[in-house]
Parts: C-alpha cells; sequence; structure tokens
C-alpha cells in the first residue's frame, strides 16, 4: 500500500475500562482513535482526544489493513467511517454456574460478584462467620474463574477472619502466582472438598451440602452461614454480530481466536482486526497484563509493516474461466476476497495459505509462486506426462510451517530425508487431489503419498488441516471405489518440534506399504 493513503486510525469497540485503557495507550503515543461505545454507557470517562460514537452498531465493514470502511448504524442513521486497525475490547459477562440464586434471591445465597463487592467495602456481615464457596463441578472452568475464587477466598480468610470452605471438581492454577495463591487459601485454612455431585440444603439456619469426596474416597457433609456461588465467564452479546459482519472466527463460547494457539494473545484470523480483554477469552489477571501491551505492539508493528510494504499480486485471477460460483470468497479464512461483479483480492489481507486456489472448480485462480505449470515442473521434473522414477519411494507434500521446518534441522545423513521426496506447499490446505492422484499415477514404483499439516489447532489459516485431511479422506474414498488400497495416502498432522513423531510415522507408512 502506498504510505500516502494508509490510513492509521485504530477504531476501539467497547464501553468498559479495557476500551478506555486501550484508547489512552494509542492517544499517548499520538495515534487517531475512533472509540465505539454502547447506548447505555456513560460517556464522562471518554480519553481526551478520542472521537466518539455512542450506540454505534457495525453494519458493514469492508476493505484490509490500513484501509478498512466501517458504516455504523447510530440513532437510526448511518455513519460512514475510514480506520487502518480495528480492536474489539468488550469485557466478558458474568453469571451464575447454578440457578439457585432464584428470584429473588436467597438471603444466604450469594454470587460471587456480590461477594467481592461486599468484600471491597469492608461490610461483611460478622454472622457470616463459616462461609461455603460452590465452584462448578463439570471440570469445563477456566484459568481466570479458579483465579477470581481463589482470591475471593484468600481475602476472606486473610482481612476478614472467615472461615472457609472450598466444594470444587478442580481448580486450574496455570497461570503465574496461582500455585502461591492456592498455597495461601490452604494455609489459612480453608477445606477444599473435590466432588462432581452434591445435594444442597439452603435454609434460614445455614447451608449444607452433603457429597463423596473423591479424593478421600468418603462420604462428607459440611455446612456454613453463607453459600457463594461460582460465576463463568461468557461472551460479550455483542461479539456474535460482530464477528458476523467482519467474518471472525469464534470459539465454542463466542470468543473471537477460535481455539488457535498461534492468535494468542491478541490476533484474529484477519489482519489487521485484534481483541483485547474479554473479547478474544477469558482472561487471568496475568493474561489481561500481558494482554493490551500486546495490542499495542501488534498496531505498531503492522503500521511500521504498512508504511516499508510493496503490495503485489498474491492471487492471479483468469476471468474468463470465472464462473462467480462464490466458492473462492466463501472459502477464504482471511477476509481477503471482495466480491462485486467478479471476486477482487485484497493482496494485504491475504495470508498465503491458498485454500481459494485448491477449491476453485473451474481453476480459475492461483497462489502466486505456486500456479500449476510450475508446481507440476517441481513434482515431475523434466517429463512430459510417462511414468519415473526417483530416488526416494515416498513423496511427502509438506506444509512449510510445519515439517518443513522439522526437515530443515534434521541431520544431512538422516535416513527421513532420503527416504521421502519432499514437496514443500505454502499450506496443506492448499494442495488438490488432483496433485495427490497425479502422484500415485505417474511414478512407476509410487511409495505412496504423506501429506503432512499443522495440527488442528496450529494451523496458521485455522481451516487448512481440516481441509488437508478432508482431501485425503476423498481421495482414500476414490481409491476404495477402484478397489485399490486406500492405504497409498496418509494425512499426518505434525508441529515443528516433533521430529521423532516424524521418524516413526515414516518408518511406519513405509513398513505398512511392503507388506500391502
Amino acid at each position: 500500500m502506498n504510505p500516502l493513503r494508509a490510513e492509521k486510525t485504530i477504531a476501539v469497540f467497547g464501553s468498559g475500562e479495557t476500551a478506555r485503557r486501550l484508547s489512552r495507550e494509542f492517544l499517548d503515543r499520538g495515534r487517531a482513535v475512533l472509540l465505539i461505545m454502547s447506548r447505555d454507557q456513560d460517556t464522562g470517562d471518554v480519553p481526551e482526544g478520542a472521537e466518539c460514537v455512542v450506540g454505534g452498531e457495525l453494519v458493514s465493514a469492508t476493505g484490509q489493513v490500513g484501509d478498512f470502511t466501517l458504516v455504523l448504524r447510530v440513532a437510526e442513521k448511518r455513519e460512514q467511517h475510514r480506520v487502518g486497525f480495528i480492536v474489539l475490547a468488550y469485557e466478558s459477562v458474568r453469571e451464575p454456574v447454578y440457578d439457585i440464586l432464584g428470584e429473588p434471591a436467597h438471603e444466604r445465597v450469594w454470587s460471587l460478584s456480590h461477594l467481592e463487592t461486599q468484600l471491597a467495602e469492608g461490610v461483611f456481615p460478622e454472622e457470616y462467620g463459616k462461609v461455603l464457596f460452590l465452584d462448578r463441578l463439570d471440570g469445563v472452568n477456566s484459568v481466570a474463574a479458579s483465579e477470581r475464587l481463589l482470591k475471593a477466598v484468600v481475602t476472606a480468610q486473610e482481612e476478614h477472619e472467615i472461615a472457609c470452605c472450598l466444594v470444587t471438581c478442580q481448580v486450574k492454577v496455570a497461570s503465574p502466582g496461582l500455585e502461591m495463591l492456592y498455597g495461601r487459601m490452604r494455609d489459612g485454612g480453608c477445606f477444599v472438598a473435590r466432588t462432581d455431585l452434591l445435594d444442597l440444603e439452603v435454609n434460614p439456619g445455614g447451608i449444607r451440602a452433603r457429597f463423596d469426596d473423591v479424593v478421600l474416597d468418603d462420604e462428607l457433609s459440611v455446612s456454613g452461614a453463607l453459600l457463594v456461588v461460582a460465576e463463568r465467564e461468557r461472551a460479550a452479546p455483542e461479539l456474535a454480530k460482530i464477528a458476523e459482519v467482519l467474518g471472525l472466527e469464534t470459539d465454542h463460547a463466542g470468543y473471537l481466536q477460535g481455539d488457535n494457539l498461534l492468535r494468542v494473545p491478541c490476533l484474529t484470523n484477519r489482519r489487521g482486526v485484534l481483541v483485547a480483554g474479554g473479547s478474544g477469552a477469558d482472561l487471568s489477571d496475568w493474561q489481561r497484563a500481558q494482554n493490551i501491551p500486546s495490542v499495542v505492539e501488534e498496531v505498531n508493528s503492522l503500521s511500521q509493516w504498512l508504511d516499508e510494504v510493496t503490495p503485489v499480486e498474491q492471487i492471479i485471477y483468469d476471468r474468463d474461466r470465472c464462473a462467480t460460483c462464490l466458492t473462492c470468497f466463501r472459502v477464504c479464512p482471511h477476509g481477503a476476497i471482495l466480491f462485486t461483479d467478479k471476486p477482487n483480492f485484497l493482496h494485504l489481507a491475504c495470508q498465503r495459505c491458498g485454500i481459494c486456489t485448491s477449491l476453485c472448480p473451474n481453476e480459475a485462480i492461483e497462489l502466486a509462486g505456486f500456479e500449476k505449470p510450475s508446481f507440476f515442473e517441481r513434482l515431475f521434473p523434466g517429463q512430459s506426462g510417462e511414468k519415473q522414477e526417483w530416488p526416494a519411494a515416498v513423496t511427502g507434500f509438506v506444509c512449510q510451517r510445519s515439517a518443513d521446518l522439522v526437515r530443515q534441522y534434521l541431520d544431512e545423513g538422516d535416513p527421513v530425508i532420503g527416504a521421502v521426496r519432499w514437496i514443500e506447499v505454502p499450506c496443506a490446505g492448499a494442495l488438490r487431489s488432483q496433485y495427490v492422484l497425479e502422484t500415485l499415477a505417474r511414478r512407476a514404483e509410487a511409495g505412496g503419498v504423506l501429506v503432512v499439516s499443522c495440527h488442528r489447532d496450529n494451523c496458521r489459516s485455522g481451516d487448512g488441516t481440516i481441509r488437508a485431511a478432508h482431501m485425503v479422506q476423498q481421495v482414500k474414498g476414490l481409491l476404495n471405489t477402484l478397489e485399490m488400497d486406500e492405504g497409498w495416502v496418509e494425512h499426518i498432522p505434525l508441529a515443528p518440534n516433533e521430529r521423532e513423531r516424524l521418524h516413526r510415522e515414516v518408518e511406519q507408512f513405509q513398513a505398512r506399504r511392503k507388506k500391502a
């Protein structure tokens, strides 16, 4: 992109503390900020210098990093804004794990949020001398939820001298400082019971819980004057609509990072669209402390990249072959295609996964540098259709972000190097079934084909591994229909540090082919 045309304004969506803190951070660094807040939000704490839109609902968003066009609905009118980056900074919504609070709530049953407020104000009732904390018992609580619960117990013990008992299925401490916090809780006298099922009695005289402790292997009964119910955090309700408009992946809980490790702490599947606070995941205090600086650094990095990059054509498009079927538009995982009367490829948004090219039914699009003629020349060098032999019997189509990285660090005499003819692909999802079938057909003594991809939650495109696995199953089905051995082709998910697994998988594949 021409640096003179790149837009650097940052659109921050959110109404809570995270959105305000981020806006201040950007403003302190001299960046323009468009803060888009909810209708019911108090605008008295809006950071000075930020342009603020109250009650703005995102209707559409087009473009790419450095050149997004947002259309907002504000009081039944539409406003258009051009921005360079989008940051979604909504807070998670908290709700009790169980519905025993009722309406109206029993005076001896509190939510964790209510307890935190009472402890912070120092007005905890003296008659509640012993508190029973009830965590969720299904085993799917998060580190952040465990942290909140542990902090509440420790504060009650150390600052208010309250006797505590915690009933839980498991306590997650996979964040800096949480093991120490758990130790403080136990040292303070808190009794921790582990179970996944209990009988609970709530009456005017107090609380009693009966259950089978899975550690002590015994039936126990604990009581207290007050029951505090743990809470779960769920994604803000605004995120569902925003994810739909922006084409963002979500996880099972509605957060915007789609269970992909490579997007932690602030990335999404679209370049230039970032998440902060409770928009990406349920975060612990330590994770939150890292999150905002990460967002600021990512914006700085992308801004510098926009100043230096020379846009090049990533996708080669043949309009005469295009059937305008919208397949490429639907399958692109990065929002890099804008469809008008034809697909328009946003080259700064494209992350070169090649998934769109592999699924184009008429081969109207090619990934630059991965065009079919040049790839076939690399796959079948110096031949014109006749069968040909190579020193290695097995052909391995390897993702450049997983197995190819393993290969680069193998010792020169490693037997795997000679056992496999390595064909690097930009993403396993870019591989067409035709390439696999052609390899099996043209080899004089084909030793089989391995398609080696990233693991599903470690795939940069998010879809590449899924598409590769599906393609391999299609090839297997075709071989089976032709009454051929479907074991000629296999799919292997692999991480860059799984050298030993690569050895094992290749050896086992070769052994199976020799027996066939």
